[in-house]
């Protein structure tokens, strides 16, 4: 079938930046929209042909290590996000989410759907895989107070721009004086 040819040549990773640019995404999408205009839950494809595309979509390397990479001629630079992006597949995986979650059921293509969303998710919101480093891909170097501060919430910072209270000889007023 086509779609096992599809798997067959995705799965040799040399081949994923030429079909990327190809447009396999934009291909893709048109195999994971609903058949019908109403974008009804009833009109979606074969969850298997779902669950199966889904796990093509999750095993492209859409990732942090395939930024600003160069294409074509390599006079170029895009980030493989920027193909999702274009695309507008990021839509059709949302809404298969949506719509498998009100079935109540766990199919494949749901776990599926939402594997693809959190791995996309973490890149456009810069978070790492790494649970134990609090996710976050921030500056490494950033000290513990101006964590601290930012963690806290404005309401509770507002001392910080406040000039300080102090008597005549320069000390600072406590409570009760």
């Amino acid at each position: 079938s086509m779609l096992e040819a599809l798997q067959r040549e995705l799965s040799v990773a040399r081949k994923h930046q030429m079909f990327l640019e190809a447009g396999v995404l934009k291909s893709l999408k048109v195999w994971l929209d609903p058949l019908d205009e109403q974008r009804r839950v009833s009109s979606l494809p074969n969850r298997k042909l779902l669950a199966d595309v889904l796990d093509l979509l999750f095993a492209l390397p859409i990732d942090e290590e395939h930024q600003n990479v160069a294409i074509g001629n390599g006079s170029e630079r895009k980030d493989y996000l920027d193909y999702v992006t274009e695309s507008e597949i990021g839509h059709a995986v949302m809404f298969i989410k949506k719509a498998l979650s009100k079935d109540g059921k766990q199919t494949a293509a749901y776990r599926s759907a939402t594997q693809v969303i959190q791995k996309w998710s973490r890149l456009i919101f810069k978070k790492s895989g790494d649970y134990k480093r609090g996710g976050d891909r921030g500056d490494d170097d950033e000290d513990e107070e101006a964590s601290r501060k930012r963690a806290m919430p404005k309401a509770n910072r507002d001392w910080e721009h406040m000039p300080e209270n102090r008597d005549k000889e320069g000390r600072k007023y406590t409570k009760g004086d």
